[in-house]
């Protein structure tokens, strides 16, 4: 496929209006720069390089098409070592988050700046772009937010046989109807994208093992004249903060990087060698706080966004409306938006509900 493209570029080149692709025809990136790493053909880096340039515009873009472009140079970059190709998805990427493209889940419309309902490959898309980009700048930040994105935006979009799709947007959140599961591209596209998140899970940077997410697994770590580093995770996150880790041939000059989120109170951290083995025993405090979004306040547990128990039909907001079937909400619930009127807080700055 990539030499039959590439044998009628020009055509290629000229489908798009006034000389500039759409981002569907662009997002063609991420195939050419994985084949430029696997043949080292630079033929496949210049094509995908051009195929970027085109992208200069994210307004009223395929949301999903657009990130494919992004995440395709953001590999270039990595793959080939020139930083300067990962300045367009980086500034794409802060536009994103700043501006409030995303939801405060880590959710995102199908069209930029907003749509009328998500999309599961956009959603894997955004988490992708932020996973590469902690890669590249080691900010322990960023991964965070990519943790948000998993835990709550992918994870919500899941229909219980498995598969992904769209759910339809309001102005204050998820609309109760207009689920539909497009097996066809969200299904396999979250699916790659939960393999990356497990890939990024621990990362060597020269002689510093990084592990950024809590998250049960076994990983190895590929050496090229020793044996290979194995790491096993046991933790009961996002429940609690318990976890157990162990590091099996880690190389003495080798150290041991925790990438905790700062929201785990009373840390509590234990490590050492043990029989020839590196483990390390992590135990701390989750609760729920608030963080601020775009004027308004989330209400988390750990990593995990709450959401209150109200349920809108169709794309009515307003519960006084009287479009909810008589009795799936309780009498006592008030109509409206919520609000947290509990204020009080523990010593580690967590809410005490009653």
């Amino acid at each position: 496929m990539a030499e039959r493209i590439l044998s009628r570029r020009q055509e290629f080149i000229d489908a798009g209006e006034e000389g500039t692709l759409s981002t569907f025809e662009a997002w063609a990136t991420e195939h050419f720069a994985r084949l430029y790493n696997i043949t080292g053909d630079k033929r496949y880096l210049d094509f995908c390089v051009e195929l970027g340039s085109y992208i200069n515009k994210i307004e009223f873009s395929h949301s999903h098409s657009f990130m494919c472009t992004m995440r395709g140079l953001q590999l270039a970059a990595i793959y080939s070592g020139d930083m300067s190709l990962n300045e367009k998805p980086e500034f794409y990427r802060n536009k994103i988050a700043n501006e409030h493209y995303e939801m405060a889940d880590g959710g995102i419309g199908e069209v930029f700046p907003r749509g009328y309902r998500n999309e599961g490959c956009s959603i894997a898309d955004w988490l992708m772009m932020n996973l590469n980009s902690a890669l590249i700048s080691a900010d322990t930040e960023t991964y965070r937010k990519a943790e948000n994105i998993l835990y709550n935006a992918l994870f919500f979009n899941q229909f219980i046989t498995g598969g992904f799709g769209h759910r339809d947007l309001t102005e204050s959140g998820y609309a109760g109807t207009g689920l539909s599961e497009a097996w066809w591209c969200c299904t396999e596209h979250c699916g790659m994208a939960m393999t990356e998140f497990a890939k990024h899970t621990v990362v060597l940077r020269e002689k510093e093992l990084c592990i950024n997410f809590l998250l049960s697994g076994q990983f190895t770590i590929e050496l090229p004249q020793s044996a290979d580093i194995v790491v096993n995770v046991t933790t009961n996150y996002p429940q609690s903060a318990d976890t157990v880790i162990t590091v099996k041939n880690l190389p003495r000059d080798y150290k041991v990087k925790l990438n905790l989120p700062a929201f785990i109170a009373e840390k509590s951290i234990e490590e050492g060698y043990k029989n020839g083995v590196y483990k390390i025993v992590i135990k701390g405090k989750l609760g729920h706080y608030v963080e601020e979004y775009n004027g308004n306040i989330v209400l988390k547990y750990g990593p995990l966004v709450l959401s209150p128990s109200v349920y809108y039909w169709g794309k009515q907001t307003d519960l006084s409306e009287g479009n909810v079937p008589a009795g799936y909400i309780p009498a006592f619930l008030p109509s409206g938006k919520c609000d947290i009127i509990c204020k009080e807080k523990d010593e580690n700055g967590f809410l005490k509900f009653e």
